[in-house]
């Protein structure tokens, strides 16, 4: 399907209209050279013809390109009417000002004239005024011609088409139930723009012992929590309420990685020769994705790049001699990486500036074995899970 350009700036000039917005209208008219001769009903406006109901015809007629003939004949109409009730003034006032008839002026001076001669005489005379033929007859001859220059178009046209293609979207589960049109992304999707380090808990979500939560991520949108627990089941939570989500349909499938290349080794400087030890993570940063920051079950974590070069940037927990956090046995950044959040076999996550290293602060998270830790794509947001059975939330 192909959709003429033309056509959609008159959705828009309709859009302007509809929200009195009429010099960005006449604006677009005239640098696209694209006008809306459509109304909401033709028959309405041509019903207020017939009946005289002029204050009504110019707000629909007012912003549209009519035919210059007709809009004389319309005008004119209007201003011999108004003198007949009295309205010498305002038609005279009309006469002088109205487009149409300047336009009657430069066209047919004595047409002009003989209007401009009605409105000043001290009495009205309707057949001299109308040439002989009623006034309830020249209506009718003016609500017919309208329909040869406008069209009828349904109110809304924009925000219609825009509705009906969210639908449809959202029907074939391409959009989500609510969906915030400007930011293109879930209405309620609340974003932290600043990174901040997180260090109170917020809510904990209890599980059973034989269902202990062996993992937990953040989906990629950020609108919910999901486990996996040691019983086989997985689940979507809403992390701000510890609450189950009761609203989804989903099902967990199991996918085989059948075969993978080694393009090159990373061992830890701290590895003994011949000793193989545990690797237990490498986290990308997102500020610097040529580089990560490489997890073994030690006291301390390095900085390393692609081709195995170590930097001097080291994370380590400056408590050994006092009171050691434990080993380090997972980590993750926050979404810009300024961040790194460390969680050590003790139950303790430290949390660090990426770039210098430097511990911003220590809090204990489990009192049990840990499993792991994850942190919100867009939020200053953590989960932790171990266990004692339980998967914490933690805020700024």
């Amino acid at each position: 399907m192909e959709i003429a350009s033309e056509d959609v700036i008159r959705l828009m000039q309709q859009f302007l209209r509809e929200h009195k917005l009429f010099d960005t209208l006449h604006t677009l008219q005239q640098e696209s050279q694209v006008t809306l001769q459509a109304v909401d009903s033709v028959d309405a406006l041509a019903r207020d013809i017939a009946l005289g109901k002029w204050d009504q015809v110019l707000t629909q007629t007012q912003h549209l390109h009519l035919s210059t003939s007709f809009m004389i004949d319309l005008y004119e109409q209007i201003v011999l009417e108004l003198t007949e009730a009295d309205e010498g003034s305002v038609a005279l006032e009309l006469l002088r000002q109205a487009p149409p008839l300047l336009a009657l002026q430069e066209r047919d001076i004595t047409r002009y004239g003989h209007l401009e001669r009605i409105t000043r005489l001290p009495s009205f005379d309707a057949r001299f005024a109308y040439s002989g033929i009623p006034k309830e007859k020249r209506r009718e001859e003016l609500a017919k011609k309208v329909h040869k220059y406008v069209t009828s178009v349904p109110p809304s046209r924009l925000l219609t088409l825009l509705g009906q293609a969210l639908k449809y979207q959202e029907l074939t589960g391409v959009l989500p139930d609510e969906l915030d049109l400007f930011q293109n992304a879930p209405k309620r999707l609340q974003v932290d723009r600043t990174e901040e380090s997180i260090s109170k808990g917020s809510g904990k979500i209890k599980f059973g012992k034989a269902s202990t939560p062996q993992t937990a991520q953040f989906s990629v949108d950020g609108r919910m929590l999901v486990s996996g627990t040691k019983d086989g089941f997985v689940e979507a939570w809403d992390f701000d309420k510890c609450v189950l989500r009761k609203d989804l349909e989903y099902q967990a499938r199991i996918w085989d990685v059948k075969s993978a290349e080694c393009l090159s080794t990373l061992r830890p400087p701290h590895a003994s020769p011949g000793v193989e030890m545990d690797v237990l993570g490498a986290v990308q940063l997102p500020h610097k994705p040529t580089q990560l920051v490489l997890v073994t079950r030690s006291k301390a974590m390095y900085l390393v790049s692609w081709q195995g070069e170590f930097t001097t940037t080291t994370y380590t927990d400056p408590y050994t001699d006092l009171e050691p956090k434990g080993d380090f046995v997972a980590a993750v950044t926050s979404p810009q990486g300024k961040f790194l959040y460390a969680l050590t076999d003790k139950g303790f996550v430290l949390c660090f500036k990426t770039d210098s290293g430097v511990l911003d602060h220590a809090m204990q998270v489990c009192s049990g074995t840990v499993h792991g830790i994850a942190h919100h794509p867009h939020r200053n947001v953590l989960a932790t899970y171990g266990s004692d059975g339980y998967v914490r939330i933690w805020k700024a």
